[in-house]
């Protein structure tokens, strides 16, 4: 008993002991304060987007720790440690809202880009292709050049002369292929132009021989035009016979000038005017365009 009752007061001083050293305990709050800090703070999106509102969340979790470590009241303690929860949620919102308008700006910049490229390489197509079309609108004119083009109120004039027709006849001659190759070049270059097609002849017999035979001279070069693709519904023909000649039908050569067909060639979509005579312009005949013609 008498051992007992001297090691009583010893056990109360050690109990007193431990109570002294013990720490208090970390609120909730606080762990949870300091957890959310710590993860924005190693957020370089937050460290870039919401540096002010990371401030903040720093500053509230310092007053919290501080009123922790000086014992202050557990509600003064969960407070600012609240604060700095709400601070660097609020940090993360404004992170992750900046992270996506930058990824939406980026989306449109990368749309624009897109776009004005394909305007660019649009232009360029259209330049390049402009360019083709005047390098061979400048071919076929060079190609032309020996068909004697000249610009007149009607449009322009191509004369096909004596290569294409010998005496008395509407058969093409060998020699007519290449130049027709060229004028129907020329003539598609052109898709929006009308042409008239007209037949003449010398003044050697009959006059009414002779306009069918210009009618049927015409008509050949029509075939062979629409033969080389050029579109049916731009072509008319008119055979005018003697009536026009260009040179002196007293002399050979002078009736071999005049046993030829031109070609009126009228700029955008009027439709060529005919020459002042009886027999009308007339459309082209209908039918198989690879059929010979007559005589």
């Amino acid at each position: 008993m008498t051992r007992l009752r001297l090691a009583f007061p010893v056990l109360i001083m050690l109990l007193l002991g431990a109570c002294a050293t013990q720490q208090p305990t970390e609120s909730n709050m606080l762990a949870q304060a300091r957890q959310a800090v710590d993860e924005i703070e190693n957020n370089p999106d937050v460290v870039r987007h919401a540096p002010v509102a990371l401030r903040e969340a720093q500053e509230s979790l310092r007053q919290a720790e501080q009123s922790a470590q000086q014992g202050d009241d557990p509600r003064a303690t969960d407070h600012y440690a609240y604060l700095a929860l709400k601070r660097a949620q609020t940090a993360q919102a404004q992170a992750r809202r900046e992270v996506l308008a930058q990824s939406v700006r980026e989306a449109e910049q990368e749309r624009a880009r897109i776009q004005l490229e394909a305007r660019e390489r649009a232009v360029a197509r259209a330049q390049r292709e402009a360019e083709e079309s005047r390098q061979a609108l400048e071919e076929a004119q060079r190609q032309l050049a020996d068909l004697q083009p000249q610009q007149t109120e009607r449009g322009i004039v191509l004369t096909l002369g004596e290569v294409l027709f010998p005496f008395d006849s509407a058969e093409l001659q060998p020699g007519a292929h290449r130049a027709l190759d060229r004028l129907a070049s020329y003539l598609q270059a052109h898709p929006d132009h009308n042409i008239l097609v007209e037949g003449h002849t010398d003044a050697t017999g009959d006059a009414d021989y002779n306009q069918r035979l210009s009618e049927r001279r015409a008509e050949t070069v029509y075939r062979a035009l629409v033969q080389r693709g050029v579109d049916p519904s731009r072509l008319r023909i008119a055979g005018l016979g003697k009536d026009f000649p260009v040179a002196d039908n007293s002399t050979p050569s002078g009736r071999s000038q005049n046993r030829r067909v031109e070609v009126v060639v009228a700029e955008g979509n009027t439709p060529p005017t005919r020459r002042e005579m009886q027999q009308a312009t007339r459309p082209a005949p209908a039918g198989d365009v690879t059929r010979q013609p007559r005589g």
